[in-house]
Protein backbone atom coordinates (compact mmCIF):
# COMPACT_ATOMS: atom_id res chain seq x y z
CA UNK A 1 0.00 0.00 0.00
CA UNK A 2 2.77 2.36 0.87
CA UNK A 3 4.42 1.53 -2.09
CA UNK A 4 1.43 2.62 -4.59
CA UNK A 5 1.43 5.95 -2.32
CA UNK A 6 4.85 6.52 -2.83
CA UNK A 7 3.97 5.86 -6.79
CA UNK A 8 1.05 7.77 -7.45
CA UNK A 9 2.69 10.83 -5.16
CA UNK A 10 6.31 10.23 -7.20
CA UNK A 11 3.62 10.64 -10.45
CA UNK A 12 2.06 13.64 -9.36
CA UNK A 13 5.04 15.62 -8.50
CA UNK A 14 6.60 14.64 -11.56
CA UNK A 15 3.92 15.62 -13.12
CA UNK A 16 3.42 19.13 -11.87
CA UNK A 17 7.23 19.35 -12.36
CA UNK A 18 6.85 18.82 -16.11
CA UNK A 19 3.69 21.51 -16.20
CA UNK A 20 6.20 23.88 -14.31
CA UNK A 21 8.75 23.12 -17.18
CA UNK A 22 6.36 23.74 -20.30
CA UNK A 23 4.59 26.62 -18.93
CA UNK A 24 8.34 28.53 -18.84
CA UNK A 25 8.73 27.03 -22.24
CA UNK A 26 6.32 29.32 -23.45
CA UNK A 27 6.76 31.79 -21.47
CA UNK A 28 7.62 35.18 -23.74
CA UNK A 29 11.41 36.02 -23.52
CA UNK A 30 12.17 39.65 -24.45
CA UNK A 31 16.15 39.73 -25.78
CA UNK A 32 17.70 42.94 -26.35
CA UNK A 33 21.19 43.70 -26.94
CA UNK A 34 23.47 45.58 -24.71
CA UNK A 35 26.56 47.10 -26.30
CA UNK A 36 28.15 49.91 -25.41
CA UNK A 37 30.64 52.56 -27.49
CA UNK A 38 34.23 50.42 -27.61
CA UNK A 39 32.59 47.08 -28.38
CA UNK A 40 34.74 44.86 -30.44
CA UNK A 41 33.38 41.44 -31.86
CA UNK A 42 35.05 39.11 -33.90
CA UNK A 43 32.54 36.68 -35.87
CA UNK A 44 34.06 33.55 -37.95
CA UNK A 45 31.79 32.47 -40.43
CA UNK A 46 31.86 29.09 -43.10
CA UNK A 47 30.08 27.21 -45.03
CA UNK A 48 30.45 23.87 -46.63
CA UNK A 49 27.94 23.06 -50.16
CA UNK A 50 28.07 20.63 -52.30
CA UNK A 51 26.37 21.64 -55.76
CA UNK A 52 25.29 18.82 -58.41
CA UNK A 53 24.13 19.98 -61.59
CA UNK A 54 23.34 18.83 -65.06
CA UNK A 55 25.09 20.97 -67.89
CA UNK A 56 24.01 20.14 -71.49
CA UNK A 57 23.70 16.35 -70.00
CA UNK A 58 26.30 16.32 -68.24
CA UNK A 59 26.16 16.04 -64.44
CA UNK A 60 28.92 18.07 -62.56
CA UNK A 61 29.67 18.16 -58.82
CA UNK A 62 31.15 20.95 -56.94
CA UNK A 63 32.00 21.67 -53.63
CA UNK A 64 32.84 24.91 -52.43
CA UNK A 65 33.76 25.98 -48.49
CA UNK A 66 33.53 29.33 -47.82
CA UNK A 67 35.22 31.14 -44.92
CA UNK A 68 35.24 35.26 -43.73
CA UNK A 69 36.07 36.30 -40.75
CA UNK A 70 34.84 40.21 -39.74
CA UNK A 71 34.84 42.05 -37.08
CA UNK A 72 32.31 44.41 -35.78
CA UNK A 73 33.11 47.61 -33.99
CA UNK A 74 30.48 49.64 -32.00
CA UNK A 75 31.21 53.10 -32.61
CA UNK A 76 28.59 54.87 -30.76
CA UNK A 77 25.24 53.96 -28.82
CA UNK A 78 22.41 56.69 -27.84
CA UNK A 79 19.95 57.70 -25.18
CA UNK A 80 17.53 55.28 -26.94
CA UNK A 81 20.78 52.07 -27.54
CA UNK A 82 20.42 52.89 -31.21
CA UNK A 83 24.16 51.60 -31.74
CA UNK A 84 26.45 52.64 -34.59
CA UNK A 85 28.39 49.37 -36.28
CA UNK A 86 30.93 48.95 -38.22
CA UNK A 87 31.71 45.57 -39.80
CA UNK A 88 35.04 45.11 -41.63
CA UNK A 89 36.35 42.01 -43.57
CA UNK A 90 38.79 40.65 -42.18
CA UNK A 91 39.60 37.74 -43.82
CA UNK A 92 38.13 35.16 -46.35
CA UNK A 93 38.91 31.76 -47.95
CA UNK A 94 37.14 30.26 -50.69
CA UNK A 95 37.43 26.63 -52.04
CA UNK A 96 36.34 25.01 -54.72
CA UNK A 97 36.73 21.27 -56.29
CA UNK A 98 34.67 20.10 -59.41
CA UNK A 99 35.42 20.77 -63.30
CA UNK A 100 37.21 24.32 -62.15
CA UNK A 101 39.33 24.14 -58.80
CA UNK A 102 40.08 27.27 -57.10
CA UNK A 103 41.80 27.84 -53.54
CA UNK A 104 41.47 31.39 -52.15
CA UNK A 105 43.19 32.27 -49.11
CA UNK A 106 43.54 36.49 -48.15
CA UNK A 107 46.28 35.62 -45.86
CA UNK A 108 48.25 33.48 -48.05
CA UNK A 109 47.89 34.92 -51.23
CA UNK A 110 49.41 37.80 -52.49
CA UNK A 111 49.15 38.85 -56.28
CA UNK A 112 46.98 37.26 -58.95
CA UNK A 113 43.83 36.09 -57.44
CA UNK A 114 41.51 33.72 -59.67
CA UNK A 115 38.86 35.20 -61.40
CA UNK A 116 36.25 33.24 -59.71
CA UNK A 117 37.74 34.55 -56.50
CA UNK A 118 37.78 38.24 -57.23
CA UNK A 119 34.62 38.87 -55.47
CA UNK A 120 35.78 37.30 -52.23
CA UNK A 121 39.10 39.22 -52.22
CA UNK A 122 37.62 42.20 -52.83
CA UNK A 123 35.74 43.10 -49.67
CA UNK A 124 38.77 42.13 -47.72
CA UNK A 125 39.51 45.08 -45.72
CA UNK A 126 36.89 46.94 -46.86
CA UNK A 127 33.50 48.18 -44.25
CA UNK A 128 30.16 48.75 -43.79
CA UNK A 129 28.20 50.35 -41.35
CA UNK A 130 24.70 49.28 -39.57
CA UNK A 131 22.10 51.07 -37.16
CA UNK A 132 21.13 48.55 -35.11
CA UNK A 133 18.03 49.28 -32.03
CA UNK A 134 18.38 47.21 -28.85
CA UNK A 135 16.32 44.61 -30.15
CA UNK A 136 18.88 44.00 -32.72
CA UNK A 137 16.31 45.58 -36.04
CA UNK A 138 18.53 47.40 -38.61
CA UNK A 139 17.68 50.59 -38.92
CA UNK A 140 20.11 51.86 -41.71
CA UNK A 141 23.01 50.15 -43.87
CA UNK A 142 25.53 51.39 -45.99
CA UNK A 143 29.12 52.80 -46.35
CA UNK A 144 29.70 55.72 -44.33
CA UNK A 145 29.48 57.86 -48.17
CA UNK A 146 26.44 56.21 -48.80
CA UNK A 147 24.68 56.62 -45.28
CA UNK A 148 26.02 60.61 -45.63
CA UNK A 149 23.92 60.83 -49.28
CA UNK A 150 20.84 59.46 -47.33
CA UNK A 151 20.17 62.80 -45.37
CA UNK A 152 19.11 60.40 -42.69
CA UNK A 153 20.01 60.19 -38.85
CA UNK A 154 23.37 58.88 -39.24
CA UNK A 155 23.94 62.27 -41.41
CA UNK A 156 22.25 64.05 -38.73
CA UNK A 157 24.76 62.28 -35.99
CA UNK A 158 27.81 63.12 -38.50
CA UNK A 159 27.15 66.61 -39.03
CA UNK A 160 26.93 67.25 -35.11
CA UNK A 161 30.34 65.83 -34.86
CA UNK A 162 31.98 67.65 -37.24
CA UNK A 163 30.90 71.31 -35.50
Amino acid sequence: MIKKIATILLIFVAALSCSDKISKKNAKLDLKLNLEKGDQFKIKMSTDQTIIQNMNNIKQKIDQKIGLVYQIDVLKVDDNKVAELKITYKSGKFEMNGPIKVNYDSEKSKGKVNPLAIGFASVIGKSFFLKVNHKGKILETGTHDELLKKNGNYKKLYDLQMF
